[in-house]
């Protein structure tokens, strides 16, 4: 089990890839060779706001943190910090399960839903999993939502804006806001996507279609997709600010501007598709 869960991290592994670069170094460190950066004030206010929206929609980071923001914001600072509290959960979890207590489900979870998660049958025992992850290839066993043509489309864009991105800050040290805004939340819109397109995949597990289970799926697809509108409405907003200003390479934020703005239709169509089947 631990080789899997390893293994999907090395999926995000690359900081090219990586949509939580930002939140963990501050930075768009693409080379680690590149020396590091100092924020200024309104730039930590930036990376800030992107951490408070994560927690906020991170009911499994507010329960390791007890709700405490500032002590997950210091976590986020120190990844020593940050290993620890986790290794320090997992234990926790590692003595239940030998205690044989069921699973823990978030309040979130319980309250979609109240009394769907007391009946034993819907408990999966982690322990009864395999250990032996010997087949598991990362490449032979691709993630639902990288078939998603929307998550295909996003990725694609904020690959190109990120490097363009990192370039300019990073490299040629350009000290703009708005660019720096682009840079640091435009991975979290494709990561938003996979989240919620993803969902369902990954639930079920092999299980029969389920009325219940369809509706906890599109409860939790909206969280992600609610997330993703946040993150690209802040890429919108400084992609026109950057145009506004004349900042080079107009052109270049011009074209990201327009497929943001599809982007965001069809993150809305599908809010909307779930909406009404929420409503049924």
């Amino acid at each position: 089990m631990r080789k899997s869960v390893s293994a999907l991290f090395d999926r995000f592994g690359g900081a090219e890839k990586n949509p939580y670069q930002f939140l963990v170094h501050g930075r768009a460190a693409q080379k680690q060779e590149d020396r590091a950066v100092q924020l200024s004030e309104e730039e930590r206010f930036i990376v800030r706001e992107q951490q408070r929206t994560v927690f906020d929609g991170d009911e499994a980071m507010q329960r390791l943190f007890d709700r405490d923001f500032e002590e997950y914001c210091r976590a986020m600072d120190n990844p020593d910090v940050m290993l620890e509290k986790l290794d320090e959960r997992m234990q926790q979890s590692a003595h239940k399960r030998e205690q044989g207590a069921p699973p823990a489900v978030s309040e979130d979870m319980m309250a979609l839903e109240p009394g769907l998660y007391e009946d034993d049958e819907l408990s999966i025992e982690i322990a009864d999993m395999p250990d032996d992850d010997s087949d598991f290839t990362a490449e032979d066993d691709p993630f639902p939502f990288e078939d998603d043509p929307l998550y295909k489309k996003a990725y694609d864009w904020s690959i190109e804006l990120h490097q363009l991105g990192h370039r300019l800050y990073d490299i040629e040290r350009h000290r703009d806001s708005d660019l720096f805004r682009v840079t640091i939340n435009v991975f979290m819109v494709s990561a938003k996507i996979a989240y919620a397109s993803g969902i369902g995949e990954e639930m079920r597990l092999g299980a029969e279609a389920d009325e219940e289970l369809d509706e906890i799926e599109a409860e939790i697809s909206l969280r992600g997709y609610g997330l993703c509108v946040t993150f690209l409405a802040r890429v919108r907003e400084s992609l026109v600010r950057l145009i506004q200003k004349g900042f080079e390479p107009v052109a270049q934020w011009q074209e990201s501007l327009r497929v943001a703005e599809e982007i965001a239709l069809e993150v809305h169509k599908r809010m909307f598709e779930l909406k009404k089947k929420l409503r049924k």
